[in-house]
């Protein structure tokens, strides 16, 4: 069923996305928003169970999730342990290795400052720069269309608690991959929920919102072109 659930929009679809995030957002071609949340395991992994020990004291797997602005899940990686940094987890996935067979040369994605910005991702303004006041008025503006991802993932771990601390034990190879089926299954769902308005109420989670002590990605591909060309246009749309 994940052919049919969990699908990458096309370009007619992109811009619907696009349009959608520009009318609500002041946002022009926007086509996703990403995080990625931690996915905590019950007991140490007996494979390089030292590896998915993280520094919030738990053992995790790393979820890279991508929604629309519908909370629509439209892309995923799971499986890499939760002691790596969002960056490098997104930096493995087709998405980022192969941008154009998912984005056109002027669409992007929104993503916090975990991720290096790009010519394919808008990040907030980071300290100092951040306190200069257009630079924080953007900032405040660009954080009302990237909570979505946030509430999104609330809403995925509010539906299936499992999701915030799996119990099967993981012995042997095959153990990762039936944890990596149960989470593609709950994708699934979710996704079959929201298309039949099935609304559920957000829990927030620690872990699904800003982390105060988050490394910042470095910034690469003219990622400061890109956040300084959008901030021009929200300031001239709220001004």
């Amino acid at each position: 069923m994940e052919k049919d659930y969990i699908k990458w929009p096309d370009s007619n679809q992109r811009r619907m996305i696009s349009a959608t995030c520009e009318n609500e957002y002041n946002l022009p071609n926007a086509v996703g928003i990403i995080d990625g949340t931690h996915i905590n395991l019950s007991q140490k992994p007996a494979i390089d169970g030292e590896v998915f020990w993280t520094r919030k004291c738990r053992y995790s797997l790393n979820a890279q999730i991508v929604c629309d602005f519908n909370r629509r899940i439209i892309y995923y990686q799971v499986g890499w342990p939760g002691s790596i940094f969002d960056q490098t987890a997104f930096s493995q996935t087709k998405l980022f290795l192969h941008p154009s067979l998912y984005l056109n040369p002027n669409e992007y994605l929104i993503g916090d400052s975990g991720y290096a910005a790009s010519k394919h991702m808008l990040t907030p303004f980071r300290n100092p720069a951040a306190e200069i006041p257009e630079n924080a008025l953007f900032n405040l503006e660009f954080s009302k269309a990237r909570v979505i991802v946030e509430h999104t993932i609330g809403v995925l771990k509010a539906r299936w608690s499992s999701l915030r601390g799996i119990r099967t034990q993981v012995k042997k190879q095959d153990d990762f991959s039936e944890i990596l089926k149960q989470l593609v299954v709950t994708f699934i769902l979710h996704n079959i929920c929201i298309g039949r308005n099935d609304d559920w109420q957000n829990e927030r989670n620690s872990d699904d919102f800003t982390d105060p002590e988050e490394i910042y990605a470095p910034q690469i591909q003219n990622g400061d072109e890109l956040r300084q060309r959008m901030k021009d246009y929200v300031l001239s749309k709220i001004s």
